[in-house]
């Protein structure tokens, strides 16, 4: 059984090697994500160009006494990488709502997307700069990690 196992691993691994190989940034297609980080959200994009990808996040955090959704549009910015791997900054205006209180802000994050296939990228990212308005706050540095995973349609 192992022996059966590790040859299917083989072959899964060599599949996702031959189709990565020409994998690279969608253009003109619209997808839909999950990323998971400080919150877990999902959201909707529309790639413009292989280096500029438009779009919104949506998202909920359950906990006691404060239920707060989220509504994130954004711009993310592809950098040239390799064909598979590609850099970027991402630009995102963030609305959240809770228990009668809500915050707007902006906030800048770095990160990377491996593109498995033309049609679905694997990604990880850091917020830089965060600057929210009501309340006033500002906070830089290496924060809110999250990865997450994004399909295109065809």
């Amino acid at each position: 059984m192992k022996r059966f196992l590790a040859t299917a691993a083989s072959a899964v691994v060599l599949a996702l090697g031959a189709t990565a190989a020409s994998a690279q940034s969608p253009s003109e297609q619209i997808g839909f994500g999950i990323t998971a980080g400080q919150l877990i959200g999902g959201h909707v994009v529309y790639a413009l160009s292989p280096g500029l990808h438009i779009g919104s996040g949506f998202g909920m955090q359950i906990q006691e006494g404060n239920n707060v959704v989220y509504f994130a549009p954004y711009a993310k910015f592809l950098l040239k990488g390799t064909k598979e791997l590609k850099p970027f900054f991402m630009a995102q205006f963030e609305i959240a709502s809770g228990s009668g209180t809500s915050t707007t802000g902006l906030s800048v994050s770095g990160g990377g997307e491996y593109f498995v296939t033309p049609n679905v990228g694997i990604y990880g990212q850091i917020s830089l700069v965060s600057i929210q308005f009501d309340p006033s706050v500002t906070a830089l540095g290496l924060l809110r990690p999250s990865v997450g995973i994004e399909w295109f349609l065809d």
